[in-house]
């Protein structure tokens, strides 16, 4: 069969149940513009594949076969929104609302903790921390860079973290 005798059968029925369809694929849709597109691609996939000759309850095929593109059109367009929202997690950008100031502000300040942390705890509790903090390993990551066990890990970093904190509370605030 010929594409212009496809499409004018699809015509044909479009013209005579056209109404019917259109009135399913609404029912099942929240929205008239798209509810227009697929009805759309409802006539598109009529040419491409017409009703088989020998149906006596066309009615019945043409419900059945709009509700099945309806539920399409609702699966592909999740599928669509699931895909943006996981391309848009691989390339989430960090807006910042400081300004570049406080930020370079902050930046030096959490320097000076770590200069702080070498001048006042043991060598393992440095390292301990600046595993942590610094260069944002997870514990038993930092253990192993250490070649210690995790416990023994986490216990140099709270003395660490408590050493730190009592001297800061002792002492002014940081200032070059």
């Amino acid at each position: 069969m010929e594409i212009a005798e496809k499409v004018e059968i699809a015509a044909k029925i479009i013209d005579k149940y056209g109404a019917i369809v259109r009135d399913i694929i609404r029912f099942h849709t929240n929205n008239d513009c798209d509810a227009d597109d697929i009805f759309q691609d409802f006539f598109l996939s009529l040419v491409n594949k017409p009703v088989p000759l020998y149906l006596k309850d066309i009615k019945a095929y043409l419900s059945r076969a709009a509700i099945n593109d309806v539920f399409d059109a609702i699966r592909r367009s999740k599928n669509y929104r699931r895909r943006l929202l996981q391309y848009s997690q691989c390339f989430k950008y960090r807006v910042t609302r400081e300004n570049p100031q406080s930020i370079i502000l902050q930046a030096e300040e959490i320097q000076k903790l770590f200069d702080l942390a070498e001048e006042r705890l043991t060598s393992r509790e440095t390292e301990a921390v600046l595993q942590k903090y610094r260069c944002g390993h997870n514990t038993s990551e930092a253990a192993e860079e250490m070649g210690i066990n995790t416990r023994s890990f986490d216990r140099y970093v709270c003395v660490g973290l408590k050493k730190l904190s009592e001297s800061v509370s002792h002492e002014e605030p940081l200032e070059s």
